[in-house]
């Protein structure tokens, strides 16, 4: 039986001053043992006594195998080919390390062998850089699922086919479905002058796991209900999220005397300005949902697209006698520079089906098709330490 030892940068210095590891390619030295070594390390108190034990020919004819990892601002990179001995590295990391720690590592997107022993060992939220399918998982892992892991990894590691910009195919869970239908009955507040009002509401939606077609991975997203806020009657904030919604007022119907209620110009406004925050934003009516994302070309270009011609082109009266179909053919026809600026979908409730929408890079230099709002704050810890 094994185990292992990891050896912090100031006890490093000491140790590699005289032995085989005297050129150091981190700052972090990571020792496979037997467990009957590592027993008789952790019997000699810490201090000069057990630098000497490990500085020993003893003990360095009993190391089975060594690693170099990096250890900075709460970040521990671990390198690809410990892969065959991760199961004996984690309670290292477990017992030596902070809870919240992040622990990451980096290998060829080809190498499925090291891949799926990562994961199965907790590792997820893949992202590309300089051409590395990147990992992490936290020091202490919650709600893992290897299938979903597995998954995302493969269409990250496809997810552009060539195109310039990233493409998913998602659907909803049935309580999210729930959840938005809902949503547009819902929201009634007391106002300063004491009546009550229906308010618009909004909310972040996230991957809450992915499931398998006949077309290949579907993102199934859900509603995180404790995000969601209450704005004012035909109004309101939205966080920039991967995904997010927000709901129209069935009271607002009667208010402006309409039957239907397609996304307003503000609401195309207010997705240009999410931008590449937000892969698709959901707006909940009485008559169905509308997900509206930006098209192939300008979702790479979104700060490009011209606001004028947005004001100019989709202002559409919401009594104009057009079916929501009939509206998204419409919406979807609108070129700007021989491109469409968005992609407007309609999905009566209780007909909604996985749909594709396409979305922007994310990352600087080298760019990365990243899926959730975890993964992407997980590549801004790693990229920005």
């Amino acid at each position: 039986m094994t185990s292992s030892i990891i050896v912090e940068w100031n006890h490093v210095k000491k140790f590699v001053s005289d032995s085989e590891h005297s050129k150091p390619k981190g700052n972090t030295l990571i020792l496979i043992v037997s467990k009957d070594m590592k027993g008789r390390l952790e019997k000699i108190p810490l201090g000069n006594d057990r630098i000497n034990f490990l500085k020993s020919d003893e003990f360095k004819k009993n190391i089975l195998k060594s690693y170099w990892g990096n250890f900075t601002k709460g970040l521990l990179i671990l390198p690809c080919e410990c892969s065959d001995a991760i199961e004996v590295i984690l309670p290292s990391c477990h017992s030596g390390f902070e809870k919240d720690i992040l622990l990451c590592v980096n290998v060829s997107p080809s190498n499925k062998k090291d891949i799926n022993a990562f994961i199965k060992n907790g590792f997820s939220n893949p992202f590309m850089k300089d051409d590395k399918l990147w990992l992490s998982r936290t020091n202490v892992i919650q709600d893992f699922s290897v299938t979903d892991a597995k998954n995302e990894v493969e269409h990250v590691s496809t997810a552009t086919n060539g195109s310039s910009a990233c493409q998913l195919t998602a659907t909803f869970s049935k309580d999210a479905l729930t959840f938005l239908k809902n949503s547009t009955k819902d929201g009634f507040t007391i106002n300063k002058n004491g009546k009550e009002t229906q308010k618009e509401l909004s909310g972040e939606l996230y991957v809450k796991g992915t499931t398998r077609i006949k077309g290949g991975i579907v993102y199934v997203i859900d509603v995180m209900k404790d995000s969601v806020r209450s704005g004012e009657e035909e109004s309101v904030d939205v966080m920039p999220t991967r995904y997010n919604f927000h709901s129209h007022p069935m009271e607002a119907y009667v208010n402006n005397s309409v039957e239907k209620a397609w996304p307003s110009l503000t609401d195309y406004l207010g997705i240009i300005h999410l931008g590449k925050n937000t892969i698709f934003h959901c707006v909940a009516t009485l008559e169905g949902l509308y997900v509206v994302s930006f098209g192939q070309y300008w979702g790479s270009r979104i700060e490009e697209i011209d606001k004028t011609f947005v004001k100019n082109n989709f202002k559409i009266n919401q009594r104009t006698p057009w079916t929501p179909l009939e509206y998204t053919q419409k919406m979807n026809g609108i070129l700007h520079k021989g491109n469409p600026i968005f992609e407007v979908k309609f999905f009566e409730w209780g007909k909604v089906k996985p749909f594709k929408v396409h979305f922007s890079e994310s990352g600087k230099g080298s760019k990365t098709c990243i899926t959730s709002e975890k993964t992407m704050k997980r590549m801004k810890s790693i990229v920005e330490k």
